[in-house]
């Protein structure tokens, strides 16, 4: 096989962004979390949330405006 065609595509902007928390630092952010105010997200911005964390939204690290 032609190893020019399992060559990824770099991320737009050079960089990918990961948002999620790593394993070690889980239970602290965890219990962080339980003192911030709580919101209602739609269908939608759930979906958005999730590739924003997992980079799918890369080079963008937050919710614009």
């Amino acid at each position: 096989m032609d190893s020019t065609l399992t060559t990824l595509v770099s991320p737009y902007g050079g960089t990918l962004v990961d948002l999620l928390v790593s394993e070690d630092r889980r239970e602290e952010t965890k219990a962080y979390a339980t003192h911030l105010p709580s919101i209602q997200l739609s269908e939608r911005a759930v979906c958005d949330l999730e590739l924003l964390a997992t980079g799918g939204f890369s080079p963008l690290d937050r919710f614009m405006g």
